[in-house]
């Protein structure tokens, strides 16, 4: 084997960022039921009061910026790990904030060899 490809293969930083990449595997499927439980939720409560509940729209804003930073961790769009290893999104800054600090375009450019 070429050790080139062995080296590449054995680096540690890769398999840990593997096993989060699985955590957040967990998480998106845990997520996806609670954003089915709001979601329902607040169709009863529109059904029933003719109007969204505010407090679940905060938490369903908050939810699908926190669903991006998944998505956008596992694709590799960025290396900052979502929330439990960072703040809950909204808790510092608005939702959509949250989302452009973490863009491709916000994080430092690579030095080209």
């Amino acid at each position: 084997m070429d050790a080139n490809l062995k080296e590449k293969l054995s680096s540690k930083s890769k398999w840990v960022r593997f096993l989060y990449m699985l955590l957040f595997l967990v998480i998106t499927i845990i997520v996806k039921f609670m954003l089915w439980f709001v979601a329902a939720f607040q169709f009863v409560t529109v059904l029933f009061t003719d109007h969204p509940n505010k407090m679940l729209l905060d938490f369903a804003e908050h939810l699908s910026v926190y669903i991006a930073q998944i998505f956008r961790f596992l694709s590799y769009n960025t290396e900052t790990k979502p929330y439990p290893f960072t703040a809950w999104p909204g808790q510092t800054k608005a939702p959509i904030e949250v989302l452009k600090t973490t863009s491709p375009t916000a994080l430092p450019k690579k030095k080209r060899k």
